[in-house]
């Protein structure tokens, strides 16, 4: 990949992690570009001037090294598979997308320092392509591999990393959920850190995502976008409580005490709403009795969520790229200035938030 190539990417994801248009962008500038030398810059079309290169850093709030630098091994052409809200605007998906590529590449960019080696993941060998129909047994396959029985997932994350899956966390819109990509011989899975406090969606989506990279190359050829989505909903459901003891809890279903759902969520990890999907999945209840359950949402004081269907589960979760970042500094593989811009804040705020004893 040569300069030109390596500037036009470069300026596109600085553009789109401020949440610039061409327009706003030759706007902030003075107009001393036109949109259509933006343009031309971003499909390596030409090569911005020095001048030009510094004037756009400042306008983007970058370092002109932000925008020259070579890409980490496999950073330049991620493919993400985005979980998020339909509704979400471009403005905020071009941001989440520079967020997700910046925070790969440093942790690449970081282990490489550090000569830390991505861990193989164990495949599993289902021998014929893959039909939506075929998430729960893919799941129970997964679960037998892994050796984890039927028994609760204690911690996804720590799970996923002991297989050889990268789990990294960016600060996002909250309509976005987690993405997934790879990178060299890294997996990705990368979760909004500002839904923490509800640990059951963040769990569901980790797992989601893991099921994009285990299956995406494996399903069948004529199975739309929508079903994919509902595979990996499946398989997410299926590998974090296992349908086999949903069935021992909950029986034929005939009544369901709301008591059993919050003390289903708060043992296996997955939200009130997720079961009574399962629920019905399983053949346990009727679609009458979801829609009725789904009803009891909002039925808490003031049409606030009930207490029932609250978060109660609690995973913290732990980026590693920010530990990797202070060992780098701390042994003395970067400078102070380094870690600070790996880490996206000023120096003076990382020293005083990673004091070395």
């Amino acid at each position: 990949m040569d300069n030109k190539e390596i500037i036009s990417i470069r300026l596109r994801m600085a553009r789109k992690a401020a949440g610039l248009s061409m327009d706003a962008l030759c706007e902030k500038m003075g107009g001393i570009i036109t949109k259509q030398s933006v343009s031309k810059y971003e499909h390596s079309k030409a090569m911005p001037s020095l001048p030009v290169l510094m004037a756009l850093a400042d306008a983007l709030n970058c370092s002109l090294d932000a925008l020259v630098r070579p890409f980490a091994n496999g950073c330049a052409d991620l493919i993400l598979s985005f979980r998020k809200n339909s509704s979400i605007s471009k403005k905020v998906d071009g941001a989440i997308e520079a967020a997700v590529q910046r925070r790969i590449e440093t942790f690449v960019e970081v282990s490489n320092l550090l000569n830390i080696k991505a861990l193989a993941s164990i495949p599993i060998e289902i021998n014929r392509k893959i039909g939506l129909k075929d998430a729960i047994i893919c799941a129970s396959r997964l679960r037998d591999k892994w050796g984890l029985g039927n028994n609760p997932i204690a911690n996804v994350q720590n799970l996923l990393s002991q297989r050889g899956f990268t789990v990294l966390f960016v600060d996002s819109d909250r309509q976005f959920s987690g993405v997934s990509c790879t990178a060299g011989s890294y997996k990705f899975i990368v979760l909004n850190r500002n839904l923490r406090q509800f640990s059951e969606r963040l769990r569901f989506t980790a797992i989601h995502e893991l099921g994009h990279l285990l299956f995406n190359d494996e399903f069948e050829e004529e199975m739309t976008n929508k079903e994919k989505e509902a595979f990996c909903n499946s398989f997410a459901s299926e590998m974090l409580m296992p349908g086999e003891e949903l069935h021992k809890l909950f029986g034929r279903g005939e009544h369901i005490a709301l008591k059993m759902l919050a003390e289903t969520q708060a043992m296996w990890g997955i939200s009130v709403k997720a079961i009574i999907y399962k629920l019905l999945e399983q053949g346990i209840i009727t679609k009458s009795k979801q829609d009725f359950l789904f009803r009891l949402e909002h039925k808490g004081k003031g049409g606030n969520k009930s207490e029932f269907f609250k978060s109660s589960y609690v995973e913290i979760p732990v980026d590693y790229v920010d530990c990797l970042i202070v060992r780098a500094y701390a042994d003395g593989l970067i400078t102070l200035s380094k870690a600070a811009e790996l880490a996206s804040v000023g120096e003076e705020e990382f020293v005083k938030n990673n004091v070395l004893v």
